[in-house]
């Protein structure tokens, strides 16, 4: 009998510690999905800071661009392809963070740009885009 008592209270114990490490595994790996989804957040949240501002920059290089330049140019101002390689810096940035949502709002926003850094498509012609 003394025996059986052993075997069953080792079994017992066995169990429980078998519940307190599934217990502890499972609360790990919800403390690393808050974790991880609080960090996306916070990436996402800058990602989308920097893709303003940039956007900002670019609307301001390319008005003044075609103030500049009413006409085609050959080559647009510098400050016009500084803003546009910032601001499909800032684009890359969200097509990789940003959510499903931003993503398909930023290729119809993304159509209405002018073609890539001049030199690597021709002469970049800049015109005002109608809303």
């Amino acid at each position: 009998m003394p025996l059986l008592v052993v075997v069953v209270s080792s079994l017992f114990a066995y169990r429980i510690a078998e519940l307190n490490v599934q217990t502890a595994r499972q609360q790990q790996g919800e403390e690393f999905e808050i974790r991880r989804s609080d960090e996306a957040r916070t990436k996402r949240a800058e990602v989308y800071e920097r893709f303003l501002g940039a956007a900002d920059r670019f609307a301001v290089a390319a008005r003044a661009a075609i103030v500049e330049c009413p006409s085609d140019c050959p080559s647009p101002p510098g400050d016009y392809q500084n803003a546009r390689y910032e601001f499909q810096g800032a684009i890359n940035q969200v097509y990789i963070y940003g959510s499903a949502e931003a993503v398909v709002r930023l290729r119809a926003l993304a159509q209405t740009l002018p073609p890539a850094l001049s030199g690597l498509s021709g002469g970049v012609t800049i015109t005002p885009v109608e809303a």
